[in-house]
């Protein structure tokens, strides 16, 4: 019996070391799956960061959209501006023409 027992021992023994030896792989997986877990979140932060700057880029556009309308709005008023003027000297004209029908 004493026999058997010590292949049973070394039987144990070398599957124990298998063991510890897979072990160590899922070890040294688990350790590969963090280091990419850790590289996804700073792409994710860049990402973040990407859309922060976007934003901030069309709150600029949008503000200049702001200006450009009320640019477009002083416009209007200055052309207004001008049609009135225009008529007062199509005014003055035709008063000029009639005086001057009348000499």
């Amino acid at each position: 019996m004493k026999y058997q027992n010590r292949g049973i021992d070394a039987i144990a023994d070398g599957m124990n070391a298998r063991i510890d030896g897979i072990d160590a792989i899922a070890d040294g997986m688990n350790a590969r799956i963090d280091g990419i877990d850790a590289i996804a979140d700073g792409m994710n932060a860049r990402i973040d960061g990407i859309d922060a700057i976007a934003d901030g880029m069309n709150a600029g556009i949008d503000g200049i959209d702001a200006i450009a309308d009320g640019m477009n709005a002083r416009i209007d008023g200055i052309d207004a501006i001008a049609d009135g003027m225009n008529a007062r000297i199509d005014g003055i004209d035709a008063i000029v023409d009639g005086i001057n029908a009348g000499r």
